[in-house]
């Protein structure tokens, strides 16, 4: 049944860069056929359902968590290939979102919190630096943090920022990144939140146990 999972994730990974570009990308920017062949997107897209099929979550949660993976993929490769990841693509997110936890009863109170909170955070950091994180990342936090609880979106956020810190210093230190070089946050986002959906509890109380 792994294989199948794999499989699955594989083919619909794969086809997820050319999708989005043509359904969520303007038509001046348009270059689907960039992405005929998206190995990378194919491997993440299999080992992303492989993971979530394996940890032990509701079939509820596992729904959610194939839609996070091919949502997070889409939002990472088009980030990576025109630094944008558009308002209609973060809509439908929350659009299947939000119809899988009403259809599967689930709830809704804590996703909602840590949707906005999230979101918040990421805005004050944006105007706390001026700019230092773009619109399309807090949508795309807000659009994550539907699917995910308090304790994923905390465990997300933090290693995303931390991700995100040591790949800004690496380029700097390489002399490839100046101070003020746009650098593409989606896919430390995407990393950060799909080890908060599928470990963020985990993580978060055996960090508390170390402070205790």
């Amino acid at each position: 049944m792994t294989g199948l999972v794999f499989l699955l994730g594989w083919w619909l990974g794969g086809r997820m860069p050319v999708l989005a570009g043509s359904l969520f990308l303007p038509m001046e920017r348009k270059r689907a056929n960039q992405y005929a062949s998206s190995w990378f997107a194919s491997w993440v897209g299999g080992t992303g359902f492989v993971l979530v099929y394996l940890v032990p979550v509701s079939e509820s949660k596992q729904m959610l968590g194939y839609v996070l993976v091919l949502y997070l993929i889409a939002c990472v490769v088009l980030d990576l290939s025109h630094r944008l990841i558009p308002n209609s693509l973060n809509a439908t997110a929350v659009v299947l979102i939000l119809c899988i936890r009403w259809i599967m009863g689930m709830e809704w109170l804590d996703p909602i919190i840590s949707a906005l909170v999230g979101g918040g955070a990421l805005l004050g950091i944006s105007n706390l630096f001026r700019g230092g994180m773009g619109g399309g990342d807090i949508k795309m936090t807000v659009a994550t943090g539907l699917s995910l609880d308090g304790y994923g979106m905390t465990a997300g956020l933090v290693i995303a920022i931390l991700l995100g810190g040591m790949y800004s210093c690496f380029l700097l230190l390489k002399g490839k990144a100046g101070r003020r070089t746009p650098i593409p946050f989606a896919p430390h986002l995407a990393t950060g939140f799909m080890i908060g959906f599928l470990w963020g509890e985990e993580l978060i109380k055996r960090y508390i146990s170390l402070l205790v």
